[in-house]
């Protein structure tokens, strides 16, 4: 059904399917409505993406390691669909490759400290990190705790990204 909306009925869909959406918390002024503010961190739950789950994965959710039995053979299958899905929405050539790295964005940026092999001093004394005031602070944590030079790009007057300082910066580590 999600295919023939459009993007205002796309959105209203997945919002009038947020778990939790009008769920009401304690506080010192009385009962509110609770406002979801951390989708960086973690988003809601969506109802349709739940009850997929249920009843199209989980029966069939195994080791993706396991390709002696049909579990095992369809998990593989679903995460094999999901890297292509992936690949194509983010317009991927063949060269390219998306790694799947566990528990969201600091398991991401750990994998990528890995792979830069930043342990290792005479890479990690040549790397320079750049990271602006918008970064979430799992990734900035894994950075500075590897001992890597990291810059912080200022925000300009308008709150975005200041691009002159930016150029500046890469010119200047060039």
């Amino acid at each position: 059904i999600i295919h023939y909306l459009d993007k205002s009925q796309l959105l209203q869909y997945i919002d009038s399917n947020i778990i939790g959406k009008n769920i009401r918390v304690n506080t010192p002024w009385g009962s509110r409505k609770m406002i979801y503010a951390d989708y960086t961190a973690s988003g809601r739950g969506l109802t349709f993406v739940e009850h997929y789950m249920l009843n199209h994965v989980l029966p069939y959710y195994a080791n993706t390691h396991s390709d002696n039995n049909a579990c095992g053979i369809q998990t593989t299958k679903f995460r094999e669909g999901a890297r292509a899905l992936i690949k194509r929405y983010v317009n991927a050539i063949d060269d390219d490759a998306v790694i799947f790295t566990g528990s969201g964005s600091t398991a991401a940026i750990n994998k990528l400290v890995d792979v830069l092999q930043l342990k290792n001093e005479e890479v990690r004394s040549k790397t320079v990190v750049f990271i602006s005031t918008f970064e979430h602070h799992s990734n900035i944590l894994p950075w500075v705790e590897t001992g890597v030079e990291v810059i912080r790009i200022p925000n300009n007057k308008q709150g975005l990204i200041d691009e002159v300082f930016l150029k500046k910066e890469l010119k200047y580590y060039h």
